[in-house]
C-alpha cells in the first residue's frame, strides 16, 4: 500500500483520537449522543439514558452555552418525564433527532401527577407569579392535562433558554393521553424554536403555560385532542408553515387565561388546518392575533374569536367545507355552532380582509370596536343588534348595514361625490 493511501485511511481514526483528546481536556465535542448512554436504558426504558445525555451538558464537562443532544434514528420508549434546562450550561441546547421517536408509554401515564404538591410548594415559597398561572395546566373541565414526555425549563442564572427542538417525533402508546412537550407554570424558558417536530396521539401536543417568544416552524401536529395550547402570557409567538390535522377537539387554542391578562402578539401564517372536530383556531384569550394565509378544510368551525380582549385580524385565508361530524360539537352561549359558519365571532376589533369562503362565512354574537368585514354575517340566535348598525367593508367600497326587521346585513356601496346627481 502506498504511503499517501495509508495516511488517508488512517485519517479518520486519527481525527477521532484527536477529538477524544480534546474532549478529555475539558473542551466538549460538537454534540452529545444519546446512544453513548445506552447502558443506562433498562427494561426498554430509554428515559434514564436520555436524561443522562442532557445532564452531561454541564460546565464540569466543558460546556458553557449548550450543545446539540443527538438522537440517532429509532424508537425510544419513555417511562419517566425528561427535563431540559435544569443546568445553566444547557442554555442554548438543541435536541436534534430526525428519524427518532420518543414514545410515551403506559408507565409514563402512570407517573403520579404532582399538581397539589407543586401548588403547596409555590404557596410556601410565596411565589405568587407562578402560583397564579398554575391552574393553566387544567383543561376546560378542570382536569389535569397529564404527564409530559418532555418538559422545558429556564436554565438557572440566565434569562431565557434559547432551546431548539428539531426533527423529533413524539408519540404515545395509549392514544389521547398526556402531553408531548410541556412548559410548566413555574418557569419561563423564553426563546424556543420547534422545527420539523412531529407530535401524534397526545391529549395535548404542546402545552405552554406562562411562557413567551415561541416559534413553530414546519411542524406536523396530528391526531391529538388539542394540538397546541398556549395560555397565560403566551406572547410573541409565531406558528408558520405547519400542518395541524385530525385533532379530536381543537387545533390551536389561545387562552383562556387564568388569573392573567391576555396573550399578545401571535402570528399564525401559511398553515394547514384540516379534519379537526372542534375549532381549527380558538382565540379565547389573545390580543393582537394575526391569522393570515392559512388553509382550512373539514373543520367544525375554522376560527372562533371569543377573546375578551382586542384586535384579531383574519386575512387572505381560504375556508373550505365544514366537518359535518354530528358529535363533539362546538357550543357557545348555550347553542351549537359547529358547521354553521367558518368563523364564530364574539369579540371586539375583529378585522376580516380578503378571505375566501365556501359556505356560510361568519356567525356573529357580538360586533363592536373597530371591526371590518369582508362578507355579510349571519346573526346568532337570541342576539339583538340596533337597526341601521353599520360595519365597514374591507375593500373600502361601502358598508354592511343591519336591518333589525330582517335580522341580516345588506351591503351598501358608498356613493362617491363624482357619481352624485347634480343639485
Amino acid at each position: 500500500m502506498s504511503r499517501p493511501i495509508a495516511i488517508l485511511l488512517a485519517a479518520p481514526s486519527l481525527l477521532c483520537a484527536l477529538l477524544g483528546a480534546v474532549a478529555a481536556n475539558g473542551t466538549p465535542n460538537v454534540h452529545t449522543n444519546v446512544k453513548d448512554f445506552a447502558h443506562l436504558a433498562a427494561d426498554g426504558d430509554w428515559s434514564p439514558a436520555i436524561q443522562a445525555a442532557i445532564d452531561h451538558v454541564t460546565a464540569a464537562n466543558g460546556y458553557e452555552n449548550g450543545a446539540t443532544v443527538f438522537f440517532p434514528p429509532g424508537t425510544y420508549d419513555v417511562h419517566r418525564t425528561i427535563r431540559l434546562g435544569k443546568d445553566r450550561a444547557q442554555y442554548g441546547t438543541r435536541l436534534s433527532g430526525y428519524g427518532a421517536v420518543l414514545r410515551g408509554t403506559k408507565a409514563l401515564d402512570a407517573q403520579p401527577l404532582d399538581y397539589e404538591q407543586r401548588r403547596q410548594a409555590l404557596t410556601e415559597a410565596k411565589d405568587e407569579f407562578s402560583l397564579s398561572a398554575l391552574p393553566g395546566e387544567l383543561d376546560f373541565d378542570g382536569k389535569n392535562v397529564g404527564v409530559a414526555i418532555l418538559e422545558l425549563w429556564d436554565p438557572p442564572g440566565v434569562e431565557g433558554a434559547n432551546f431548539v427542538i428539531e426533527g423529533l417525533t413524539f408519540d404515545r402508546e395509549a392514544r389521547g393521553h398526556g402531553v408531548g412537550i410541556k412548559i410548566p407554570a413555574e418557569t419561563v424558558p423564553k426563546n424556543i424554536t420547534f422545527r420539523d417536530v412531529k407530535i401524534n396521539g397526545q391529549y395535548v401536543g404542546v402545552h405552554i403555560n406562562h411562557c413567551y417568544q415561541i416559534r413553530f416552524e414546519s411542524c406536523l401536529i396530528r391526531g391529538n385532542h388539542i394540538g397546541i395550547w398556549g395560555r397565560n402570557h403566551f406572547n410573541s409567538v409565531s406558528i408558520v408553515n405547519c400542518e395541524i390535522r385530525r385533532q379530536h377537539r381543537h387545533g390551536l387554542v389561545i387562552g383562556p387565561n387564568v388569573n392573567q391578562w391576555g396573550s399578545t402578539g401571535i402570528h399564525v401564517a401559511g398553515n394547514i388546518f384540516e379534519e379537526i372536530k372542534g375549532y381549527g383556531i380558538l382565540n379565547a384569550g389573545g390580543n393582537a392575533v394575526n391569522i393570515t394565509g392559512n388553509y382550512f378544510e373539514m373543520v367544525g368551525n375554522s376560527i372562533g374569536v371569543l377573546t375578551p380582549f382586542w384586535s384579531t385580524t383574519i386575512e387572505t385565508n381560504v375556508f373550505l367545507s365544514n366537518y359535518g361530524h354530528g358529535w363533539n360539537m362546538n357550543s357557545h352561549r348555550g347553542q351549537v355552532v359547529s358547521d354553521k359558519a367558518h368563523l364564530v365571532i364574539d369579540a371586539s376589533d375583529v378585522q376580516l380582509r380578503n378571505n375566501r369562503y365556501y359556505g356560510n362565512a361568519v356567525l356573529l354574537f357580538r360586533l363592536s370596536g373597530k371591526s371590518v368585514l369582508d362578507a355579510p354575517p349571519t346573526i346568532a340566535e337570541g342576539v339583538k343588534l340596533p337597526d341601521g348598525l353599520k360595519v365597514a367593508d374591507a375593500a373600502g367600497l361601502g358598508a354592511y348595514v343591519y336591518g333589525a326587521d330582517r335580522r341580516d346585513f345588506v351591503f351598501r356601496e358608498f356613493q362617491l361625490a363624482s357619481e352624485a346627481s347634480p343639485r
